[in-house]
């Protein structure tokens, strides 16, 4: 993997970005101009929604594999690794899932807790890994924490909804 620094990352995430961008919207603005001309205004708004949520994934690909090789936010995650008595033992691929529901892959460094340098060992794994930068950004089991809090909004309200039936009846 290779690392980068802060103004090559702010470059590539806008090459990245406008070059897809421009095809995609070009295709996407004669799909909707199809769909307009034969009335068909519900295939417009469903066309409109495509290109909103492959925009949306197309910037959070980029930004994270952006950023998962900044050479600065990896020296200091190191750091930060090192002083929660963690070591770095590979970058991993894992499967992280969007605000939209999809799924990308990306590289994350994946860190264990270092062992013990006096004393007996424990043996076996006791869940000592962590993806230490997903959890710093608040993914919570590798997915965005957005899509996190509307799950748990939506459980919290249905639960309520059927308080007030229980209580109404």
């Amino acid at each position: 993997m290779e690392a980068i620094s802060i103004t090559q990352t702010k470059s590539m995430i806008i090459d990245r970005i406008r070059q897809p961008l421009s095809e995609k919207m070009e295709c996407a603005g004669v799909r909707i101009y199809d769909v307009l001309i034969n009335g068909a205004i519900d295939s417009a708004s469903e066309a409109i929604r495509d290109l909103s949520s492959w925009f949306e994934d197309l910037v959070w690909e980029v930004y994270l594999t952006s950023l998962f090789q900044t050479t600065m936010i990896l020296s200091w995650i190191r750091k930060l690794g090192a002083k929660k008595g963690m070591r770095l033992v590979s970058y991993q691929k894992i499967q992280v899932t969007l605000p939209t529901g999809t799924k990308i892959q990306i590289r994350s460094p994946f860190f264990i807790k270092a062992s013990p340098k006096k004393g007996r060992k424990k043996r076996g794994s006791q869940k000592r890994g962590e993806h230490l930068l997903l959890s710093l950004m608040g993914f919570v089991h590798k997915i965005v924490p957005d899509v996190a809090f509307r799950a748990i909004q939506l459980s919290i309200y249905v639960a309520g909804f059927f308080m007030w039936r229980d209580f109404l009846l």
